[in-house]
């Protein structure tokens, strides 16, 4: 899949070097792949950096794309003989598959280096952990991952703006939404594209509606696909309760556009609660659910080409089936025909 051949790709940093400067060494590489509660998984999947040999593997096998299975103490063993050094040699990196289970990522910065008689000789331990496939449900996903096109431009500053979770997208005059889950707004002072300092609110529509922050310090930018640990990042279940009803953001532009300044932080990921009915003694009836991956995202915009900022969300999440809190997305049954979501 392409997320793995991405990651594959990470740490090759040259081609092989001229045929007079061919100092060679060996890197082992040893994977240890286990669930979540420490639980050895054999017969996994174990694709490893792309490299050239100049030797075959321990198999026999002279291949691009190594590809090895966990024993049953879920290690997989990777021995690179006689790699050309100066190329960068492998990456000490590992992607894993295994059926009924979310493909997992994991890179180590260096090698460690050995010694081994007298020879180049490096070697690395990883252990990734793996999540299991649960209950994927059909939902509302829509994702703007390598892309502004799906953001909303922002035309005036200090006034409100709808926005639709289930459709993605904002309410009219800036989109085709027709619900609006919450409000937003950017304030505060702009001179020009290279001047400027602005606040994101956000608010939700009800007060018992809002937003659990939740972290992925593996990632600081959602849309870098070298993704350390589980294609999984979330909670299976949004939580039934701690729902923050308002955040703030800011961006600061200033210094000719040299210097850019903002709290927007991609390691942030969401879970919320919106579109709520309650009892008189406030105890909810109804809601929908559904997660955030990545930040309410903002920056400034251009008022010569008509919009003070842009906003936008980088992937969301809606589950249309009311009080359910399930958010474990079906990547092969997304409800927008639009939504461009391939992560779960």
């Amino acid at each position: 899949m392409q997320i793995l051949r991405q990651l594959l790709l990470i740490g090759i940093s040259g081609q092989l070097a001229s045929c007079d400067q061919q100092v060679t060494a060996d890197y082992s590489l040893r994977v240890h792949v286990v669930d979540e509660s420490g639980r050895n998984l054999p017969d996994a999947a174990v694709h490893t950096s792309r490299v050239d040999f100049t030797s075959p593997l321990p198999t026999g096998e002279n291949r691009m794309n190594p590809v090895v299975r966990t024993n049953e103490e879920g290690v997989a063993a990777i021995t690179y003989k006689s790699v050309h050094h100066e190329s960068g040699g492998p990456a000490p990196a590992a992607a894993v598959e295994k059926d009924g289970w979310y493909p997992t990522s994991m890179v180590e910065d260096n090698w460690i280096p050995a010694a081994a008689g007298g020879r180049s000789s490096y070697h690395a331990d990883i252990k990734p952990v793996m999540r299991p496939v649960k209950n994927p449900v059909p939902m509302y996903a829509k994702g703007n991952i390598g892309e502004l096109s799906g953001y909303t431009r922002v035309p005036e500053l200090n006034k409100d703006y709808g926005y639709d979770l289930m459709l993605g997208q904002a309410l009219p005059p800036l989109g085709k939404g027709e619900t609006a889950d919450f409000h937003f707004r950017v304030e505060g002072d702009y001179t020009d594209r290279k001047s400027n300092a602005l606040k994101l609110i956000v608010r939700f529509q009800n007060p018992n509606d809002g937003v659990v922050e939740f972290l992925t310090p593996q990632r600081k930018d959602i849309r870098d696909l070298r993704i350390q640990g589980s294609r999984y990042i979330s909670d299976y279940v949004a939580p039934d309760s701690g729902y923050v009803n308002q955040i703030t953001r800011f961006h600061t532009t200033s210094d000719q556009g040299s210097i850019r300044k903002t709290d927007v932080d991609h390691q942030r990921n969401f879970y919320f609660r919106t579109r709520t009915k309650t009892l008189p003694d406030g105890r909810i009836i109804s809601a929908n659910y559904g997660k955030i991956y990545g930040d309410f995202d903002f920056s400034s915009g251009n008022i010569e080409k008509g919009f003070y900022a842009n906003f936008g969300l980088v992937v969301s999440y809606f589950n249309p089936n009311v009080n359910d809190r399930y958010i474990e997305f079906d990547v092969k049954k997304n409800l927008l025909t639009d939504g461009n979501v391939f992560q779960p």
